[in-house]
Order: C-alpha cells, then structure tokens, then sequence
C-alpha cells in the first residue's frame, strides 16, 4: 500500500458492464497529480463498486485535491502480450481534502451565502465534504 496525495487533473473516466456470469459492475479511473514535489508526475490510479459510487457521490471534479491509499498490482499478459508484465494503482481508500483553484491553492471549506430576501439579512453557511451525506447538502 502506498499513499498519494495529489490534485485530480481531468474528469473521472466511469466504465460499466455485465460480466459473463451476469453480475453487474461498475469502475472509474482517476488522474492525479502528485503534490508537494518538485517534477509532479500524474498517476491513473482505478477503483471497483464501492469506489466508483463514491467518486459519484462526492461529485468530484478538475481540481479536487485528495489523499489516496494505493494497491500496487501486477499482472502477466497473455497472447501477444506473454512475458510482459503490467501494473495498476488500485484505489483502497480515498479522503477528500479540498478544492485547488490554481490561483489560491487549495481551499478546504467553501462559504456559501443566502439571501434571505433583505437586503441587511444575510446568513452564511460554513461546511466541508465531510457535511454531505448520500448527495444532499447540509441546508
């Protein structure tokens, strides 16, 4: 197991299907920018079931700084590709830290503001992701 923290570079790619015995599956590959070093490299790293729900559920996108746990796997190929092995970057884990908007750097919590209708009343609420629950915002 290895841990990246880094910045989310494109849109999750998802993948869906049937396997042949029928179960359904669904799976989704993040591009992640290491932080904190000099030459950053960006690593594809893909996740199963479990992971893919929730990278939906946190809405993720472009920008979204997180800290990952890694599986490191390899495999032998087969066919055309025997006697060449292939790794992947499974994601075990992931925590959501905030949002990198290039200019600021990275911002942990947003403020989001309501008017309620006048104009010298106005409340402000404060969350972070750990707020959000199945999708729903905390207001």
């Amino acid at each position: 197991m290895i841990k990246l923290d880094g910045t989310m570079v494109k849109e999750p790619e998802y993948r869906e299907g049937v396997s042949a015995s029928g179960f359904e599956w669904e799976s989704v590959d993040l591009y992640i920018e290491e932080g904190g070093v000099e030459k950053p490299s960006v690593f594809k790293c893909g996740g199963f079931g479990k992971i893919a729900k929730q990278v939906r559920d946190m809405n993720l996108m472009p920008g979204s700084v997180l800290s990952l746990i890694l599986r490191v796997d390899s495999r032998q190929g087969s066919g055309v590709h025997e006697g060449k092995w292939f790794m992947s970057l499974g994601i075990e884990s992931m925590d959501f830290v905030g949002m990198n908007n290039s200019a600021d750097g990275v911002v942990e919590e947003q403020v989001f503001s309501e008017n309620s209708g006048n104009v010298n009343s106005q409340a402000e609420v404060m969350f972070d992701n750990t707020d959000v629950i199945d999708g729903d915002l905390p207001f």
